[in-house]
């Protein structure tokens, strides 16, 4: 629809402006990295609770849903209020700005962390999707002071316009998500080989040497380690970039794109920002050859 492609054109042409540019840099380098500097080593941690590794989905997409739900309803309420002369549903929408803020700064939080590992033109709409959510909920706490302030009137006037900001920022997460594929799981598990399938060896390979094969179209990186196999996708679950080209240590493989490691014995996220386990293969050693398929319930 001519309506759809309008929608996207400005949000190209605002994505290239060049102040845009500027600001995406300053905030990368002199915030969230200034941030994570600060905290030393209790960052990695903090770092994980942030992009949800510790329960394998994006934290963001879960909390971000609680100020837009919450400015709905305060949204909802207001205008009953104001329609009906329902003064009585005033401290519920009260209620419900306060909570959406505090779920506005789980989302917040939580969404820079995401963004600072975004390049290009995904990190300067990021940037957009953040800054306008950063107003819209500038507004719901103005609109708060002045409800407790006595100026109902003109907290409701203030929270009317956050929530078309908040309608406004809502899309353009939809779009880094559906869009540019930002938090989704780029290494969902493969359904070949079903059965074991030789590639190569078993005396070719270095002790913890990652190295890339294609397996019925399958990327897929195998590790010797400690003289077991273990075969991974090679898709990080992450943002897509080859795990091959990371560094084996302590049972795990690191990432070398954003530094998520994951463990080799099953995938699971030791530090993001990967918040997705990595798909695992089984592997055996017949005649001298290694093999793998993918995992199997029951034989």
């Amino acid at each position: 629809m001519e309506s759809a492609r309008a929608i996207k054109q400005v949000v190209r042409r605002a994505e290239n402006q060049e102040w845009v540019h500027e600001l995406t840099n300053v905030i990368e380098d002199n915030v969230v990295v200034g941030a994570y500097e600060k905290l030393g080593r209790a960052q990695w941690p903090i770092r994980n609770i942030l992009h949800g590794s510790f329960m394998g989905h994006p934290l963001h997409a879960t909390v971000s849903d609680i100020p837009t739900g919450a400015w709905a309803t305060a949204m909802v309420l207001d205008t009953a209020e104001v329609a009906f002369g329902k003064k009585g549903l005033g401290p519920g929408a009260d209620a419900a700005i306060a909570f959406g803020l505090v779920g506005a700064s789980a989302a917040s939080v939580s969404g820079w962390a995401d963004w600072k590992h975004t390049k290009g033109s995904t990190q300067r709409t990021g940037l957009l999707h953040g800054l306008i959510n950063s107003a819209a909920t500038g507004m719901y706490l103005t609109s708060l002071i002045l409800r407790k302030a006595g100026a109902r009137g003109a907290g409701q006037i203030v929270s009317t316009l956050g929530f078309g900001l908040t309608i406004a920022g809502s899309y353009l997460g939809g779009e880094l998500v559906f869009d540019r594929m930002v938090a989704v799981n780029r290494a969902e598990p493969p359904a070949e080989p079903e059965e074991f399938t030789p590639i190569a060896s078993a005396d070719d390979f270095t002790e913890n040497e990652p190295y890339r094969f294609e397996v019925n179209d399958v990327p897929v990186v195998v590790i010797k380690s400690h003289g077991q196999f273990y075969a991974l996708s090679d898709i990080c679950s992450h943002l897509g970039r080859p795990l091959s080209g990371g560094e084996v240590d302590n049972g795990c493989i690191t990432c070398p794109a954003h530094s998520s490691t994951f463990k080799l014995e099953n995938g699971a996220v030791v530090t993001g920002p990967a918040a997705y386990p990595q798909p695992t293969f089984e592997t055996r050693v017949n005649e001298g050859y290694l093999e793998i398929r993918t995992h199997h319930v029951y034989d």
